[in-house]
């Protein structure tokens, strides 16, 4: 789950996340009591790039509910284009 509030420029956007899931070797292996949960946050920006409105993603998580050989925190961004007309919004 994501929430995306407003920070004073239509470009800059903060970003709070609640994340969940489970990664098991088989489907036999699934079970709500290893569900692993993370909670973070982070910032979105749009830079103007080539005409186009290029969305930049940075998240910083830290893990609530894992097991031994997740990672206790985790840095993360994602860059992109949007594409067809009107795009360019957040």
């Amino acid at each position: 789950m994501e929430y995306s509030f407003p920070l004073g420029l239509p470009e800059l956007r903060g970003v709070a996340l609640f994340d969940f899931g489970d990664a098991e070797p088989t489907i036999g292996g699934l079970t709500a009591a290893r569900i692993r949960t993370a909670a973070g946050g982070g910032l979105r920006i749009r830079l103007r790039f080539l005409k186009q409105w290029l969305p930049v993603d940075l998240y910083f998580v830290e893990a609530l509910h894992r097991e031994r050989q997740d990672d206790a925190r985790f840095f993360g961004f994602s860059l992109g284009f949007a594409f067809g007309p009107g795009s360019g919004g957040l």
